[in-house]
């Protein structure tokens, strides 16, 4: 599944079940589509995903403050040959969706091939996680241009060289 698709997805099971199409730009009014997954349902993934972030292999994501929801992954790449699979050769990936209770924002990171730092408590995306949820709560919020423009910067400086980092916002919430 490519990012933005996985990111379009995520998006319905965490707004209420609504489609909707990931963008960088401000929508006027309720961006959300067809009714696709039952309000209830979405309510109840969305605590799953919190319990991820506070009991399960997402607690390096809980950024106090921000009330993070996140879905953790990883995959083993294909051998070049084609048959099987490399051991302990990753692609691993974080999802998260804040504030989870009414989310607002999906960040999606994927690395390949990653490698954990002393950093990171030899965790690859330990590091990343706390700083994607206070990235665009830095500078999406900011009313100061100058302010929001450098909080910008530091997010891009600070995150790793290998993520793919795609953030869409439910306007309709």
């Amino acid at each position: 599944m490519a990012p933005l698709s996985y990111v379009a997805a995520a998006a319905i099971v965490v707004n209420g079940g609504r489609a909707i199409v990931p963008t960088f730009l401000r929508h006027p009014g309720d961006a959300r589509g067809a009714q696709i997954l039952k309000p209830e349902t979405s309510a109840q993934m969305r605590e799953l995903l919190r319990y991820v972030v506070t009991d399960g292999t997402g607690r390096k994501a809980d950024a106090p403050g921000y009330e993070v929801g996140g879905k953790t992954g990883s995959a083993e790449k294909p051998r070049e040959n084609g048959r099987g699979y490399q051991s302990h050769v990753l692609v691993t990936s974080f999802l998260a969706a804040f504030p989870i209770s009414a989310p607002r924002y999906i960040v999606f990171v994927l690395l390949d091939t990653p490698h954990g730092t002393k950093e990171t408590g030899g965790l690859a995306l330990a590091g990343y996680n706390r700083r994607a949820a206070r990235g665009p709560r830095d500078f999406a919020h900011c009313t100061d241009p100058g302010r929001a423009a450098e909080a910008g910067r530091r997010w891009q400086r600070e995150r790793p060289h290998n993520a793919i980092t795609i953030w869409g916002q439910d306007h309709g919430r």
